[in-house]
């Protein structure tokens, strides 16, 4: 990996996690993995690339019951992130991505494929 690959994005699930590998604004990998193996992956970019940032999707309280998925999905982020300086991980939350790719806070998942597909390519695979 180049030294101008600077940013993993990771989607945190509570078994499996999403995550795209940028060089600047082009993805060069993508995919959904265990995320012990995610992890090792993480692990691997932080130590071979000076500076790189991790962005990870960062649930914020909402005023609602929190599910025990919701919890298990906030035990594994900080499993993947638990190797990675505080200063090289950015917290996104859920609302900053939809208003980053939507334009609008009540976008659904869909409505965020669709932008993500719109943006840079892929198959709408229903």
């Amino acid at each position: 990996m180049s030294k101008s690959e600077s940013l993993a994005a990771v989607d945190p699930g509570p078994v499996k996690s999403g995550y795209v590998l940028m060089d600047g604004s082009t993805p060069v990998q993508w995919g959904h993995e265990v995320n012990s193996v995610l992890g090792a992956r993480v692990r691997s970019w932080v130590d071979s690339v000076p500076g790189f940032i991790v962005a990870v999707e960062y649930m914020r309280p909402r005023g609602m019951p929190t599910s025990a998925d919701e919890m298990d999905t906030m035990y594994e982020l900080g499993r993947l992130t638990a190797d990675v300086p505080v200063a090289q991980i950015a917290k996104v939350s859920r609302h900053e991505v939809k208003m980053a790719l939507c334009g609008n806070t009540h976008a659904k998942d869909a409505n965020i494929r669709a932008a993500l597909i719109d943006r840079f390519g892929g198959e709408a695979v229903a």
